[in-house]
């Protein structure tokens, strides 16, 4: 990731290319605005600072007048200029903005879609599960192309032949899904927090093979797949969205000083005695390991990496 520079309070700060990016396509031309990006406002190197900020980036996200889901630059591609075209036409029941006659080759269709924006990172990241959940209004940008969080999900999720083993590339399947946990998770958190008006009239159409509610459990069900560079995060990134949990409790609270088996041990451990109930075994699963090797952790705790 190549580094670019950036002037903040008159001194030099190095961000990465995907974020600077982004900088240049959310300015206002007109007026400023006040811009929360983590990779400038967390530092990463101090933990006190990350436990810090973790607890309070749902109150960031959530009073936020906006949420701007960056997927990353426009790389001039046609398969990408046909999958907006595409996005735009469905999304706003309008001619897209960058379709010009003579483009008619470039209509793009939901295969273009699957090629060059549902592949993209942002869709595997763990983290991406809090900004999409407790936004009041996410929006989903490439380049200077944009649409509404909901209406990009109403397009994919809603295909006449979503659940056609023809309709969808076979490949491509665990991406929608990506796409789908996060939008019933959002609707869930919607519901819960007494938020149904930002709900989409038609949200109770798509399918929802885990279950509803936000309880942590059902969250990390929705975000096992999902990726993060610090396996800790799996379960950190949740928290914030999700019930069933006392947040003030030692055993869970956020400290990147514990190991990654200390906290599952101790997440375990919480949910086992918070709740007297022994449902979080049912998320253990089946691990291999050498003969003569010590386990790293014991074998009822679940593996959330």
């Amino acid at each position: 990731d190549q580094r670019q520079t950036i002037w903040i309070d008159r001194k030099q700060v190095l961000i990465g290319s995907n974020l600077y990016d982004a900088l240049l396509h959310i300015r206002d031309e007109e007026e400023p605005i006040q811009i929360w990006a983590d990779a400038i406002c967390i530092n990463q190197l101090d933990f006190t600072e990350r436990n810090h900020q973790v607890y309070i980036m749902r109150d960031i996200y959530s009073k936020a007048d906006r949420t701007v889901i960056y997927l990353g630059a426009d790389n001039g591609g046609y398969t990408l200029l046909a999958a907006w075209n595409f996005l735009e036409r469905e999304c706003n029941d309008r001619a897209p903005v960058a379709e010009r006659p003579g483009d008619a080759e470039f209509r793009g269709d939901i295969s273009d879609v699957e090629i060059s924006v549902l592949s993209r990172p942002w869709f595997r990241r763990v983290w991406v599960f809090q900004e999409v959940i407790v936004s009041k209004r996410p929006l989903v940008q490439c380049g200077w192309r944009k649409t509404t969080w909901d209406s990009f999900c109403k397009v994919i999720l809603l295909r006449p032949r979503l659940n056609d083993r023809y309709g969808w590339s076979l490949s491509k399947k665990p991406l929608v899904q990506y796409v789908a946990d996060m939008f019933l998770a959002r609707c869930a958190f919607l519901r819960e927090n007494k938020l149904d008006h930002l709900l989409p009239s038609w949200f109770d159409d798509v399918q929802d093979n885990i279950g509803k509610g936000s309880h942590i459990l059902t969250t990390l069900s929705r975000a096992r797949r999902l990726e993060s560079s610090d396996s800790r995060d799996k379960i950190y990134a949740v928290l914030g969205i999700s019930s069933g949990i006392d947040l003030n409790n030692d055993r869970i609270a956020i400290d990147y000083n514990k190991t990654m088996v200390q906290l599952y041990t101790d997440f375990a451990q919480y949910l086992i005695y918070s709740t007297q109930s022994y449902d979080v075994l049912s998320y253990v699963e089946r691990r291999q390991f050498p003969l003569n090797a010590t386990p790293r952790w014991q074998s009822w705790v679940a593996d959330w990496s």
